[in-house]
């Protein structure tokens, strides 16, 4: 956004080819960080619940 701002304060200000609302830019890049975050909370979840049932001393709890 920075490099976007430099080049439309030049004279004359030099347009890109795409056209974008700042705002709308961070809102896109929020939710896709909350939508990160969300995968790698799952991510550690299934890892850790995988991690308690493979513990040694759950082995021989299962058999009977």
């Amino acid at each position: 956004l920075s490099v976007v701002d430099e080049f439309n304060n030049k004279k004359p200000p030099m347009q890109l080819l795409i056209s974008f609302s700042v705002e709308d830019v961070r809102n896109q890049a929020a939710t896709s960080t909350e939508r990160n975050l969300d995968t790698t909370r799952g991510a550690e979840a299934i890892d850790a619940s995988l991690s308690q049932k493979n513990r040694p001393g759950d082995a021989k709890k299962a058999v009977y």
